[in-house]
């Protein structure tokens, strides 16, 4: 990655959500995996 870049997992509780905006990257289906470009919280 690039200097300055960072890798961040989410784990959500039920009932719980946040709010991104991100400009989609790619899904794995089979891997259950979202990846986002140019993520920053929305809320």
């Amino acid at each position: 990655m690039a200097k300055g870049q960072a890798a961040f997992t989410l784990q959500l509780k039920p009932g719980k959500s946040i709010k991104l905006s991100g400009v989609y990257d790619n899904f794995s289906p089979t891997e259950h995996i979202l990846l986002l470009k140019d993520c920053r919280s929305a809320g």
